[in-house]
Order: C-alpha cells, then sequence, then structure tokens
C-alpha cells in the first residue's frame, strides 16, 4: 500500500521533503528546495512539463511537483491535484525555485524504494535536510495500521459518509467477529442507496 496518491517512485521524495519540513525553522522563507532521486523515479518523474503540470495526471507524475505540494501544503493528498491546488500561485513560485537531480548514492531502484533526499534552503542560506530510503508502504518499511486506517477514512468519508466510513473500517478490522456480513456490505452504498 501507498501513503500518498502518486506512483510509488515518489513516495520516498514525499517522505523526505515532510520530514525535512518539520526540521524548517517556522515561518522561514525558503529559496531553494532541491530534490536528489534514484535514477529510476528520475526518468519516471522528471521531464520538462514536470515544471508545469496542467492537469491530475501530469502534477502526480511530476517529482518537482509532488515535492513542491508537500512543501506548500504539509501533505499529499487528492486535494493536491485539484486545479486550484496546481494553479496555486505559492505553489507554483516553489516549483520555480525547486531543482531535480540524480544521486548516484540513491539509485537502487524499486528493491530500494526509490530512495531521495530533500534539501530546503531558507533565504538565511540555512538548509535542512531528510533523506528516505524507504517510505512508508515499501515492503521494508510497511505502513502501520494507523496509516492505513487513516487512509481509508480520508477516501471513504466524501464518498460514504464518516458512520459508514468508521463502521466499515471497524468492521474490517474486526471481521472475524462479524456476524452481519451483509450489514456490513451495506455500508458500501453510495448516496441515496444506502
Amino acid at each position: 500500500l501507498k501513503v500518498w496518491p502518486v506512483g510509488s517512485r515518489g513516495q520516498a521524495a514525499i517522505a523526505a521533503t515532510l520530514e525535512a519540513r518539520r526540521r524548517l525553522r517556522q515561518g522561514a522563507s525558503l529559496a531553494a528546495v532541491r530534490v536528489y532521486a534514484d535514477e529510476g523515479a528520475y526518468k519516471h518523474l522528471v521531464r520538462p512539463e514536470a515544471w508545469s503540470p496542467s492537469s491530475r495526471t501530469q502534477a502526480d507524475h511530476s517529482l518537482p511537483y509532488i515535492v513542491a505540494a508537500a512543501v506548500r501544503y504539509g501533505e499529499v493528498s487528492s486535494d493536491s491535484f485539484t486545479a486550484d491546488a496546481i494553479s496555486d500561485a505559492e505553489l507554483q513560485d516553489l516549483l520555480g525555485r525547486t531543482t531535480v537531480e540524480v544521486d548516484d548514492a540513491l539509485t537502487e531502484g524499486s528493491a530500494g524504494g526509490f530512495p531521495a533526499r530533500v534539501e530546503l534552503e531558507d533565504e538565511e542560506g540555512n538548509v535542512v535536510s531528510a533523506t528516505v530510503r524507504q517510505a512508508p508502504g515499501h515492503l521494508q518499511n510497511p505502513m502501520t495500521d494507523g496509516q492505513v486506517d487513516d487512509k481509508f477514512v480520508h477516501l471513504a468519508v466524501p464518498a460514504l459518509g464518516a458512520d459508514s466510513a468508521e463502521r466499515l473500517r471497524s468492521g474490517v478490522r474486526n471481521l472475524e467477529a462479524v456476524t452481519d456480513v451483509a450489514g456490513l456490505v451495506r455500508h458500501l452504498a453510495v448516496g441515496e442507496s444506502r
């Protein structure tokens, strides 16, 4: 399972960005965002249009965009890929200050988790960085039950409502104790058919 709604090649870069962002001095203005990537991630997620995506597909297949979104919003979710999010002036400004290059020391491919290092430099020249070798969700770093639950609830609530999403989450977590599977399945109904 992946934590964030982008391909596996971008997961470590998001995790590294969020970690570096936590280390950044509160209120710091960024001068530069530098991404050092696995060669496979670079080849798949860095193209000329990566700095100016105009659709969800272009944005979620853009290493500079997903890193800039993680810096800007403090998370990467389906909301990070709306037309408003993509065209956000502050995010576009961050994209203009984002560079990406291959780091041979990080090139391990899918077995290695497409590692990434992200450096955030503020306008005073202070640099914070983080390196992630295997993002949460990688075989060597599986998502916790809490992370899976959080992802399910985030995705399910808009379609099913909070009550049905929670009943499904709880029911699946305790499936061996469920005596009425049909009752549980009814919470999968979307809209008025519930």
